[in-house]
């Protein structure tokens, strides 16, 4: 199915904004300002002798989904029981440990 709009370049969004920025400031309106990007964050986790670290990279789509980077490959994208979770799924078990699950 063919769509019945264009899609906007770039460009062609950047120029948009800042018409109806000068469209504000000329009506007397103060545009707000941008929220702050959120930071990369990380997790560190020791158990078992073994050391995970991951590296917490905001997602661009929602405000509490995050993307989890560990040893450069990306292992889940989503809150950060979704990571700890995976995390979990990879530990690797402790000797004897297969009969307790």
């Amino acid at each position: 199915m063919t769509r019945h709009y264009k899609l906007m370049t770039p460009a062609q969004r950047d120029a948009a904004t800042d018409r109806r920025v000068a469209a504000l400031e000329a009506a007397g309106i103060q545009p707000r300002e941008a929220l702050p990007k959120r930071q990369p964050g990380r997790m560190l986790i020791e158990a078992n002798g073994v050391v995970q670290d991951v590296k917490l990279l905001p997602d661009q789509r929602h405000c509490w989904r995050w993307i989890g980077v560990l040893d450069g490959e990306v292992i889940a994208r989503g809150g950060l029981d979704k990571i700890f979770r995976e995390l979990q799924r990879r530990r690797v078990p402790v000797l004897g440990e297969r009969n307790l699950a």
